[in-house]
């Protein structure tokens, strides 16, 4: 399949190049990298690692995962960004 999709990625220019430096490594350059990210990301249906440094949800936060997982207590769809912030500050 024909490469013609564009992503733009915004990150630290030294990471960038630390980065770069890695996949070099291997004989790939960053666009190869990310394809292979996301590639295996597709694969394993989510992150292609585990996190276990990183720092963990709150009870909050894994509620509205939960919930965004199941469908529920969603907002929207909206018709335009107004719409949408008139929405999030609405009181309940």
């Amino acid at each position: 399949m024909a490469k013609t999709a564009e992503l733009k990625v915004r990150l630290e220019p030294q990471l960038k190049r630390k980065a770069a430096a890695v996949y070099k490594n291997w004989g790939l350059n960053l666009s190869d990298a990310v394809t292979v990210f996301l590639s295996q990301s597709v694969i394993e249906g989510g992150l292609p690692f585990r996190m276990e440094n990183a720092e963990r949800p709150n009870a909050e936060t894994l509620r509205a995962m939960e919930d965004v997982r199941l469908g529920r207590a969603l907002s929207g769809p909206f018709n335009s960004a107004e719409e949408m912030i008139a929405d999030i500050l609405k009181e309940d």
